[in-house]
């Protein structure tokens, strides 16, 4: 009857929970689902139960910045689209990079530790508001490229202190 929304905590095969915490009890969900800002979103009921269906949104902010993610948003990732978020701070400047390759060791900079090679640089991005940008990437409609991994990492540069760090690594496997 209730709607427990858990964060939980994977081994390292990604099949056994290992820890869990409570992170909201709504009265019943529908669906929870991530959306192309990187957000969670969940179609929930109110508590009489009576069709007042609500939407709601849960913002992460616990992460460490500068952060990438990847999102895909079109039903198909092969002929269809990405869209890469960033979290960094107000008025930083972000350059990402995308790879089909990981490097086994990180690779230290001056900037952080490099983990994709830097096999396409995208356009900077300019960090406003809400401390996220995101990049859309069309993928072509090669069939060869189905299985093949995408990573992304970025680097924000601060202006103001002329410091900059390197984010971690987000992947996905075409399909």
């Amino acid at each position: 009857m209730y709607g427990r929304v858990r964060r939980v905590t994977l081994d390292a095969t990604g099949t056994t929970v290992t820890a869990q915490f409570l992170f909201d009890d709504l009265f019943r969900n529908f669906d929870i689902q991530m959306g192309p800002d990187g957000n969670l979103w969940v179609l929930h009921t109110d508590a009489s139960d009576r069709g007042g269906d609500e939407i709601g949104r849960y913002v992460f902010a616990g992460e460490s910045l500068p952060s990438a993610n990847v999102l895909e948003v079109s039903n198909k990732s092969v002929g269809g689209s990405l869209t890469f978020g960033f979290r960094a701070r107000n008025g930083q400047i972000v350059v990402p990079w995308i790879s089909t390759t990981r490097l086994p060791a990180p690779v230290p900079t001056p900037f952080g530790d490099q983990l994709v090679p830097i096999d396409v640089v995208l356009p900077f991005l300019a960090v406003q508001a809400d401390d996220r940008v995101y990049r859309g990437e069309s993928l072509p409609n090669v069939t060869t490229l189905i299985g093949t991994p995408v990573h992304v990492q970025a680097l924000a540069f601060d202006p103001a202190t002329g410091t900059a760090r390197a984010s971690n690594v987000a992947s996905i496997t075409l399909h």
